[in-house]
C-alpha cells in the first residue's frame, strides 16, 4: 500500500511538471503570435524589457571583411544603431569574421533601427546599412573594402 502511493505521489509531480510545461510552451507560442500580429504588444514588451535593462530577443550581427576580394584579418569594424546612438569597436578574426550580440550594446534594438557597419583600411572603407529585424538569430552583414 505504501508503495502504491509512492508512486502515484511520483505519477502526480510528474504530470504537475508536464502540466508546467506546456502551459509555458503556450504562453511562448502565443507571445510569438502577438508579436508578429499585433506589433504594439511588442513595443509595449520591448519598452518593458529596456526599462529593465534586458533586451527581448537574442540576435548577433555578423559577417567578413574583404579587401581586394580577400579576407581582412585584424581589422576595425564599427557597428553602429544609428537610430539609438549605441556603437561598438570590434576587430576581425584570422579569417576576416567578426561577430557581436546585440544585447551587448547599451540599449535595447527595437526592429526598425537602422544598423550600420563601417570597416576601413588605410583610407580606403566599406559600409553597409541594414534595418534591423526582431525574428531573432543572426544578421549576416559582409563588407568589401
Amino acid at each position: 500500500m505504501v508503495k502504491r502511493l509512492i508512486k502515484k505521489d511520483r505519477w502526480d509531480k510528474i504530470n504537475i511538471i508536464g502540466m508546467l510545461i506546456l502551459t509555458a510552451l503556450t504562453a511562448l507560442g502565443t507571445l510569438k503570435v502577438a508579436f508578429k500580429e499585433a506589433p504594439e504588444i511588442r513595443e509595449s514588451l520591448q519598452d518593458l524589457a529596456v526599462s529593465r535593462g534586458a533586451c527581448l530577443t537574442p540576435n548577433v550581427i555578423y559577417g567578413t571583411v574583404t579587401y581586394n576580394g580577400n579576407p581582412a584579418p585584424n581589422v576595425e569594424v564599427i557597428v553602429r544603431n544609428i537610430n539609438t546612438g549605441d556603437s561598438k569597436q570590434l576587430v576581425t578574426d584570422e579569417s576576416g569574421r567578426y561577430l557581436e550580440s546585440v544585447g551587448n550594446f547599451p540599449n535595447c534594438w527595437i526592429g526598425g533601427d537602422r544598423i550600420k557597419i563601417d570597416s576601413c583600411i588605410s583610407n580606403k572603407c566599406g559600409t553597409q546599412e541594414i534595418v534591423f529585424s526582431l525574428e531573432g538569430g543572426g544578421i549576416e552583414i559582409n563588407i568589401e573594402i
